[in-house]
């Protein structure tokens, strides 16, 4: 399923997620661990082929199991509702989508939990924004997940071309052009240099930039 979704065949990954999922569900405890982490897999599935619903469904049974094994500030517990509070963002229900953010957040910011982890929320949550036309929110959100990106993990790595991309777009919403136009530039730039040039990412940074 690993080798299936690195190649981007989503469909292909379900398939064999959903097989290991079934062996682990006639082996295992229902409330195992690996169990709720197939689960989460199985969703991130869904969610790359586009059906959002599936995704949240096996997204919330996985934080369902999760909740019973971690303490609330574990941080597998705030991976998966970074990952819920996406699913909740490409069904359009804001007001959950930011709940779990902000839920995550709180465990992101504590000092031994993972900068990158904190970014991905960050993004995500500036995103939200975007969707709900609060651009200035937007923009102080990923500043601060740029700011962080660059500090602690790298200032050429492909998240901080997705941060530069969602910052741009928010730039570019509010009439910053010239700021638009040099952040969408840096990302393209970065992604250019590690990913083919049909890769989707990079598509949708260039969609950008024809704005």
């Amino acid at each position: 399923g690993g080798v299936y979704g690195n190649l981007r065949d989503y469909a292909q990954q379900l398939e064999y997620l959903k097989r290991g999922l079934k062996i682990q569900i006639e082996k295992l405890p229902a409330d195992h661990p690996n169990i709720a982490a197939s689960l989460c897999l199985i969703g991130e599935a869904y969610g790359n082929l586009g059906d959002y619903a599936q995704q949240l469904e096996c997204l919330q049974r996985g934080l369902a199991i999760e909740e019973k094994t971690y303490a609330a500030d574990h941080p597998d517990l705030a991976i998966t509702k970074t990952a819920v509070g996406e699913a909740y963002k490409n069904l359009r229900n804001y007001g959950e989508s930011k709940r779990c953010f902000e839920e995550a957040l709180r465990v992101f910011e504590k000092p031994y939990t993972e900068s990158r982890r904190k970014v991905r929320v960050l993004r995500l949550y500036g995103e939200l924004h975007i969707e709900m036309k609060e651009m200035k929110k937007a923009l102080e959100i990923l500043k601060e997940a740029l700011a962080l990106q660059e500090e602690k993990v790298s200032k050429d790595h492909l998240d901080t071309a997705l941060v530069l991309r969602s910052l741009g777009e928010a730039e570019h919403a509010i009439g910053e052009e010239e700021n638009a136009t040099a952040h969408l530039m840096r990302a393209l730039k970065i992604q250019s240099e590690k990913l083919p040039a049909e890769h989707l990412e990079m598509v949708k940074t260039k969609k950008l930039m024809e704005r």
